[in-house]
């Protein structure tokens, strides 16, 4: 009629962690990030398809591109006061993002973003298991009704990506899950390093 118009695709490209010919990089991320929904515009996101990502987490329903040098920037009541505003750069080489199903969801759960060039090699130092570690694992974390001390180098369980990963994989040492889900990581390989896991054991401090 004159008053619109009508897409045409012209292309279709995707992105691989393997190298598609000898001298390639592959794209490498680190390990997500756990944002508000304001961070993660729910709009410019499309429904995942992928089965095996879409079982991974709530927070995998939905899927989304952060381009290179994306800045938030916000109101606080510092403008007011001091005529600045606030601002980030969480992704300066880019990213992706995963969030909910749902607005509802997205903006009680916030969403899932991993940057681009990240390296994981901190969170993926294994602990030392020892006859310390193993003591440790064996005495409660705290006094009758005094909660749990906080872990120092906190990091989320690879499995529900919420709570705090407190047990360590045996023989390999890489702490990757929660209490809830260290029952998911026995008998099959690490998640980080591919060993095959005999046992878990809670690591406190």
């Amino acid at each position: 009629m004159g008053k619109g118009y009508l897409p045409k695709t012209v292309g279709v490209a995707c992105m691989s962690v393997v190298p598609a010919f000898a001298g390639q990089s592959g794209i490498a991320t680190g390990y997500p990030y756990l944002l508000e929904s304001r961070f993660l515009p729910f709009i410019d996101t499309v429904p995942v398809t992928i089965r095996a990502i879409t079982d991974m987490s709530p927070r995998h329903a939905r899927y989304g591109l952060c381009f290179t040098r994306c800045v938030f920037v916000w109101e606080t009541d510092a403008l007011a006061r001091e005529g600045v505003l606030n601002f980030c750069s969480i992704v300066p080489h880019g990213g992706f993002f995963y969030a909910p199903a749902t607005l509802r969801k997205h903006w009680k759960l916030g969403g899932l973003i991993y940057s681009f060039g990240e390296a994981r090699d901190d969170l993926e130092a294994p602990v030392t298991i020892d006859s310390t570690s193993a003591a440790a694992a064996a005495a409660p974390s705290a006094a009758a009704g005094e909660p749990a001390p906080r872990l120092a180098d906190y990091r989320a369980c690879v499995i529900c990506l919420t709570e705090d990963a407190t047990c360590a994989t045996v023989p390999c040492g890489h702490k990757a899950f929660c209490q809830g889900c260290s029952e998911t990581a026995r008998r099959r390989n690490c998640p980080v390093c591919r060993t095959f896991v005999t046992d878990v054991m809670r690591i406190y401090g």
